[in-house]
């Protein structure tokens, strides 16, 4: 198959995929390029989509992980909590 019509279908399930686990990334942040990089390798359209998904899947979880972080509370302007691991704002 070809590339593009590789791309095409990662482009397609991603689109169907668009609201679960950070398949919109693909959606709004990549270009034919960045998909083609990823799916390198992949000779039919479940290998391309399964090659991106390891990708989107990763990327989902550190965002989530990046979501969390800063659930540490509420503290005064300019202060930060413990686990921000950031000094006060000069």
């Amino acid at each position: 198959m070809s590339t593009i019509t590789l791309i095409e279908a990662v482009k397609a399930h991603a689109l169907a995929n668009y609201t679960t686990g950070g398949w919109d990334y693909v959606v709004e942040c990549l270009e034919d390029s960045d998909i083609a990089e990823e799916i390198a390798g992949a000779t039919n359209e479940a290998e391309a989509i399964a090659a991106m998904g390891e990708t989107v899947a990763l990327l989902h979880d550190v965002s989530e992980d990046v979501r969390g972080a800063g659930d540490c509370g509420e503290f005064p302007r300019g202060e930060f909590p413990p686990c921000a691991n950031v000094g006060p704002l000069a």
